[in-house]
């Protein structure tokens, strides 16, 4: 039976590898690859850019702000409260999928959240997450 399992994802892969080859040489494939990574990086690196100069700007604002480390990209902005101090305001749903591409499931990923993040309070400066459901 693992055979057989085996087999199939072996028609299954080859059969994909075949329509994306369809008309191309494998260097063209190959190259188009490339691109696409390089596409995927450079976005990336624009994005970290973008919230490297949005944090500088909330920095300015109100540099007593308390931030994660790691989650830059995922910042949504800051959250201004009557009376109370201002704190920054995170994506939720960015801080899952980052959690994800980190490697864990998205049960894990939302037990980890609401444990480590959401339970942990560091004083009225502590990051709120917003839910956009």
């Amino acid at each position: 039976m693992k055979t057989a399992k085996c087999e199939t994802r072996y028609k299954h892969v080859k059969a994909k590898i075949k329509g994306r080859i369809k008309g191309k040489t494998l260097a063209q494939v190959f190259a188009e690859e490339e691109a696409q990574s390089l596409a995927e990086d450079r976005a990336k690196r624009q994005a970290s850019h973008c919230a490297e100069r949005r944090l500088n700007a909330l920095a300015e604002v109100d540099p007593e702000l308390l931030k994660m480390d790691g989650y830059d990209t995922c910042i949504v902005g800051v959250v201004r409260r009557f009376g109370q101090e201002n704190i920054l305001c995170y994506d939720l749903e960015k801080v899952l999928n980052q959690l994800v591409q980190k490697g864990m499931t998205r049960e894990e990923a939302e037990e980890w959240f609401e444990f480590n993040m959401i339970g942990s309070w560091v004083g009225p400066r502590t990051p709120c997450f917003l839910s956009k459901e």
